[in-house]
């Protein structure tokens, strides 16, 4: 002997012992399907048999062995939702409505992750990161790239699960692209019933067998068959109309893109069209005009010069930072005077690098240099540095002291005339990896702006084949002596016998109505009302009345554009030094070697500048 069991706070009795009748169960796509559940009582005001929102499982084919059940199949699990007392004299009853698991994605509102500059909760300010809202942008994730349908689905009950709904993901069947949709405040069902109008041939259902129960999304090319035969004494009542008129034949996509670059707007329509030859003017063609985001930006381009490092303690680094050495000479400038750059002797060095907030530290050094100079081994001439250009850079400031002798010539023979210690020489330098290095320049070209929506590939003809089925709509009644053992939903329904008409109609059930008491069973055929083909109108309102969602501030934390940035800071010039009026020349030689390899003085404006043999 095999009962029907329900189990609920680890309590399992058969329907019987509980006082229950056999149930009654609707099946529904897209949807909660519901299991109710009937107990006599001596009054309506009795006390509840089941405490609020438990869960239940109902079981058939358990066997009982030393008072405890095994075996059997799991025929419904779900919340206990509605208890309802009814009596009218002499009878009174209690009504328990239990739905699947469909019914916590009803009442959870689904959030996608979003990349921020910084929130605020409770007058608490946090730094930047990614935090979950309920904003949505259906059809890409945070790093903007484009989503399939089963992506998005499998995104939507991923984080139901986490959130605590009991189901596990099962096959998921659709992987066609869609334009994205923006949207706010929707709950878990509603973001799926969103995502599934752009698959108008799909069609949901839960697997109770399985703990937890197991959510697919099935295609009806994909779906098996069932077979009734229209002599068998269980069918008592069938009405079915073929949907001609559903079929469409052409699909027409228009893709709206407005955009500006460079300041300039424009406006790029594109076709996705199925068959290739359709002019969308075909009687019923369904066409439908679609908004994308377009690219919005700027093309950016900076050119560059920077210069290898020389030694920090080498007069070629601090030749091209000339200005520097008017306070070297300040107090040595004496007519007919020279300075051998073979007596200029450096001590003392320090670097220090600026951080992100403009503070100075001290950095490591490895002989003469900073320990990480491979990695920095240019310092900026002209231009400016930018985020873009993906380059690794930071500003030095280096200081040393400069020990010199000055010697006149005005006798003839050199004469050394001063002595200077512990001159301090300082200048502040922009190191990078970019650029050439050798003091020739290099263009940077980068597009700044926001990239365009992509278009989804091969929409129109995933709807034309859709569309395209002959769907059935109608009713098929059967009477037998226990319902509920054919798994009708998520399946296709054929019925055999007669002429053979209906022997290969393949006809979608979208709804299941059974009622084990009565052992009667009904089957609506059609697919879900709010996906029904013919329902065109409703199909071109959902693209007409499309959002567009800021796909790329969810990757970025940025407002689209917003993150523009040109340049960083401009590098150290090779200019000169301050005015010094009423002075005279001096000419500083690398020995008596090279004449050639001075340090001059402006004798109107004081102004030092190198004029080495390299021309500059």
């Amino acid at each position: 002997m095999t009962y029907w069991t329900l189990k609920c706070g680890g309590v399992e009795k058969s329907l019987a012992d509980w006082g229950l009748e056999l149930p009654t169960r609707d099946l529904i796509s897209h949807g909660a399907s519901t299991v109710k559940l009937t107990l006599k009582v001596a009054g309506a005001d009795v006390a509840d048999l089941f405490a609020p929102n438990a869960t239940a499982t109902i079981y058939r084919g358990r066997t009982l062995t030393d008072g405890v059940y095994s075996g059997g199949t799991i025929f419904f699990f779900g919340r206990i939702v509605d208890t309802r007392g009814n009596e009218k004299v002499p009878t009174a009853q209690q009504s328990y409505e239990l739905r699947d698991p469909w019914y916590w994605l009803e009442r959870l509102t689904f959030r996608q992750m979003w990349y921020v500059g910084g929130w605020l909760i409770g007058g608490t300010v946090y730094d930047a990161g990614t935090t979950s809202l309920s904003k949505l942008i259906l059809f890409v994730d945070i790093n903007g790239n484009p989503m399939n349908v089963r992506q998005v689905v499998t995104e939507i009950l991923n984080y139901a699960i986490a959130a605590g709904a009991p189901l596990q993901i099962g096959t998921i069947d659709p992987t066609h692209n869609a334009p994205l949709q923006a949207a706010s405040s929707l709950t878990c069902a509603e973001a799926l019933k969103r995502v599934l109008r752009c698959a108008p041939d799909c069609i949901t259902f839960f697997d109770y067998t399985t703990t937890p129960p197991t959510l697919h999304v099935r295609q009806q090319s994909t779906l098996g068959a069932v077979t009734v035969a229209l002599t068998a004494a269980k069918l008592t009542a069938l009405d079915l109309t073929p949907l001609y008129s559903s079929k469409v034949p052409a699909v027409v996509l228009e893709y709206d893109t407005t955009g500006t670059l460079d300041g300039v707007t424009y406006y790029l329509p594109s076709f996705d069209i199925y068959p290739a030859l359709s002019t969308g003017q075909e009687d019923g063609a369904l066409v439908a005009n679609i908004d994308l985001k377009g690219t919005t930006g700027n093309n950016v381009q900076q050119i560059i010069v920077t210069q290898a490092i020389a030694g920090l303690m080498d007069m070629d680094f601090w030749g091209e930072h000339d200005g520097t050495l008017n306070k070297l000479f300040n107090d040595s400038l004496v007519a007919g005077a020279k300075l051998y750059t073979s007596d200029i002797a450096f001590t003392n060095l320090k670097v220090e690098i600026e951080d992100v907030h403009g503070k100075w530290h001290d950095a490591e050094l490895s002989g003469q240099d900073v320990a990480d100079r491979a990695d920095y081994p240019n310092q900026l001439i002209s231009g400016a540095l930018a985020p873009w250009m993906a380059n690794v850079h930071r500003r030095e400031r280096v200081t040393i002291n400069a020990d010199y002798d000055v010697y006149s010539t005005a006798s003839g023979a050199p004469v050394k005339v001063g002595s200077h210690k512990h001159q301090t020489l300082s200048v502040v330098v922009e190191t990078t990896n970019a650029g050439h290095g050798d003091g020739t320049p290099k263009t940077y070209t980068s597009f700044q702006g926001t990239y365009g929506e992509p278009q989804p590939a091969g929409l129109a003809q995933y709807f034309y084949n859709a569309l395209n089925v002959l769907y059935w709509r109608g009713t098929v009644e059967l009477t037998e002596a226990e319902a509920g053992g054919t798994q009708f939903l998520g399946a296709l329904l054929n019925l055999s016998g007669g002429t053979g008409k209906f022997a290969a109609i393949n006809a979608l059930v979208s709804q299941v109505h059974e009622d084990l008491q009565h052992g009667a069973t009904t089957v609506t055929l059609g697919p879900p009302a709010h996906l029904s083909p013919r329902e065109l109108l409703d199909l071109l309102w959902f693209w007409r009345n499309r959002k567009i969602g800021d796909f790329y501030g969810r990757k970025t934390g940025y407002i689209s554009g917003g993150n523009t940035q040109l340049s960083h800071k401009t590098g150290a010039t090779r200019a000169s030094g301050s005015s010094l009026p009423g002075k005279s020349a001096l000419v500083v030689t690398e020995g008596d070697t090279n004449p050639a390899n001075v340090i001059k003085q402006d004798p109107d404006n004081g102004v030092f500048s190198f004029d080495w043999d390299d021309g500059e």
